[in-house]
């Protein structure tokens, strides 16, 4: 009777131990996916109906485990992009730790150095990797160095002279969010890669690429659903500073929602056309900004006031530079000149009013895409 009872316990262990090795395999693949900056894994799928975009509803596969993140008002995801907007929990953290120059302390900049180049919370996902990345740098139509504006934050060593804690500050926050702006528009690039590949799965294919997209742009929620630490949250800000709320943010979300439906119906045409309504809508943000801390840095009577805006307003620039420069090497060399200039000499009137004209030229609106109704070239509605 002993031995039985022993025989029976061993064989229990044995099987439970099997099922847990089971679930941890099952658990292991399906926290996995197939982007580009991740390992190919294996994963057990199933087919069922998914929540669609905000036009409607479809039926693709699904990978156990990963269901569909939540989305918002305007857009819903149907594939799990939750580790790709946890990036920007990165940049929270990093904003945080910057805030200690606020404070007149110590900025930890080691710290801030190990998470633009490890990450924290997404997953393997880093900022640094795609500063540096071929295909995130493709985006832009001319030689730029998101890597490099970033260091230049962190270093202090900035446009040829060592810079206050408070304007490295700026020259960080900034520079991370071009390197989202770059990112957004080479998910869109991959969508239509894999819609060219024939590859319309929710859950690998082009719609994935598109939610991707949306996740970095929007950001992960706090937990009353705030996405404040996001592209999209400057683009709310922006268009708040020239009284055209809701003009900004929301078009760009409804073009990504757009981009999916296109995506999963294998449109082409369709998804060029939100696509190109997405990009529009990203290089407005930072025409904003660029504007807004022009007329900021115009406006200060203090010398480290009006540093940070200027650096602030650089930084804004540099992801809208490159098509700056394609369109008027003029208006880029001379918007440059301006936001390098020494801060310790106030900004002229007609420093502020150039900037503003050479910005607004004729073919560097179009070339950035700029809706008609939110040109802005009057210095006075910014705030």
């Amino acid at each position: 009777m002993r031995n039985y009872v022993l025989k029976r316990f061993w064989e229990t262990l044995a099987a439970t131990a099997a099922v847990l090795l089971l679930l941890t395999v099952l658990v292991v693949a399906c926290d996995s996916e197939d982007g580009e900056d991740r390992p190919s894994v294996e994963v057990i799928s199933e087919t069922g109906s998914v929540s669609g975009s905000v036009s409607g509803t479809g039926t693709g596969t699904v990978t156990v485990g990963a269901m569909p993140s939540a989305g918002d008002e305007h857009y819903t995801p149907v594939s799990n992009v939750t580790p790709h907007a946890n990036l920007a929990l990165d940049m929270r953290d990093i904003a945080g730790l910057l805030s200690a120059a606020t404070r007149g302390e110590t900025v930890d900049y080691a710290a801030i150095t190990d998470i633009y180049e490890n990450g924290r919370h997404a997953d393997g996902r880093t900022l640094e990797g795609y500063a540096t990345g071929d295909s995130v740098l493709a985006e832009f139509p001319g030689d730029i160095d998101l890597d490099a504006n970033v260091r230049a934050g962190l270093t202090g060593n900035w446009a040829g002279r060592q810079v206050s804690d408070l304007v490295r500050r700026q020259i960080i926050n900034k520079s991370l969010q071009a390197i989202i702006f770059g990112k957004v528009q080479q998910e869109l690039s991959s969508a239509r890669a894999q819609m060219e590949a024939g590859n319309l799965d929710d859950a690998s294919g082009a719609p994935h690429k598109v939610d991707e997209g949306w996740a970095f742009y929007v950001g992960a929620p706090d937990d009353e659903g705030n996405r404040n630490y996001s592209i999209a949250a400057t683009a709310r800000s922006r268009a708040g500073n020239f009284d055209l709320h809701g003009k900004v943010d929301p078009p760009i979300q409804h073009a990504l929602a757009d981009a999916l439906e296109a995506s999963r119906a294998g449109d082409l045409n369709a998804f060029d056309a939100a696509a190109a309504e997405v990009r529009a809508g990203l290089n407005t943000i930072f025409y904003l900004a660029t504007l807004r801390y022009a007329k900021k840095a115009f406006g200060d009577e203090d010398t480290s006031a009006r540093a940070q805006h200027l650096a602030e307003g650089w930084a804004f620039f540099q992801p809208i530079h490159p098509i700056v420069r394609g369109a008027s090497t003029t208006a880029a060399a001379t918007i440059q000149a301006i936001f390098l200039a020494d801060p310790a000499d106030p900004m002229s009137q007609a420093a502020l009013d150039r900037l503003y004209a050479v910005l607004n030229d004729t073919a560097v609106v179009a070339d950035l895409g700029i809706p008609a109704g939110l040109i802005v070239t009057d210095p006075a509605r910014a705030n």
